[in-house]
């Protein structure tokens, strides 16, 4: 019975960590991508539609990583309001919120380009600075 928990916790440990290396790898192409969405009134009330829809249940409604789903996450949803994440280039945001990272989904099926920009045009709004 021990030895099952024993394995059970190296796994998820194991899980955990490839969660967190994936976290770091964005490809060059989408580092260079500059957001062709506007930042305007429209695009971030729609971002912000989207966002609760999509993001809220994990990330919380300020961004914080606190959302109602969070607790029984393996790996934090991140804190989308701290400096970490507002200083990504605008095509990393794009790529980690469009292709998913860790537990958090892969919305390519689900959301179009301008929707996603439109979340990030909304995310940025979360900037603690």
């Amino acid at each position: 019975m021990s030895k099952c928990i024993i394995i059970a916790a190296v796994f998820c440990f194991s899980v955990s960590q490839a969660f967190s290396q994936s976290k770091l790898r964005v490809p060059d192409e989408y580092k260079k991508l500059k957001n062709p969405v506007s930042p305007s009134r429209e695009s971030i009330t729609a971002g912000r539609s989207l966002y609760v829809k999509h993001c809220e249940y994990c990330h919380g409604k300020r961004g914080e990583g606190d959302g109602g789903k969070s607790s029984v996450l393996l790996t934090s949803p991140g804190n989308l309001a701290g400096k970490k994440f507002q200083t990504l280039l605008p095509g990393e945001q794009f790529y980690k919120s469009k292709f998913g990272i860790g537990e958090m989904p892969d919305f390519r099926k689900k959301l179009t380009d301008t929707d996603v920009w439109h979340i990030v045009n909304y995310m940025k709004t979360f900037s603690k600075e």
